[in-house]
């Protein structure tokens, strides 16, 4: 049975709409400056070391959902790479674009850490999202 979707805005389908607001959401607290109000209250009860380790699920999450949207697009190996890819670029992207905020800066450890997160992303989609019967059955 193939899996309904609706469509919008010229065949953008919906499933893409949680990856992209995640990312939208991303962005938005990449976007606060450092030492901010804004950012206190976000890192007000957290050192350091693990607001730096939150980068693993945050980056976790987001290749778990480019799974779930590509699942019945192709099949897992070119999703995987594509997550992947897409994924990790996307933290390079986040971390160059922190260089322009104002108490800011782009971390390698960071981008490290957001590319444990994609492998853990993928490898637990690969567990669990797998499981069940296929969209396309």
């Amino acid at each position: 049975m193939r899996m309904l979707t609706v469509n919008f805005y010229k065949g953008v389908e919906i499933r893409y709409l949680p990856v992209f607001l995640y990312m939208a959401l991303i962005l938005c607290l990449s976007s606060i400056p450092g030492g901010s109000k804004a950012d206190l209250i976000f890192s007000y009860h957290l050192s350091s070391s693990l607001q730096n380790l939150l980068h693993v699920p945050g980056f976790g999450l987001l290749a778990y959902l480019w799974m779930w949207t590509l699942r019945d697009r192709t099949n897992f190996t070119r999703g995987a790479l594509f997550t992947l890819g897409i994924t990790t670029l996307y933290g390079v992207l986040d971390e160059l674009y922190q260089i322009l905020i104002p108490g800011r800066i782009a971390s390698l450890g960071d981008l490290l850490l957001n590319t444990a997160g994609v492998i853990l992303g993928v490898g637990i989609y690969s567990f669990l999202g797998r499981r069940g019967p296929s969209p396309n059955s």
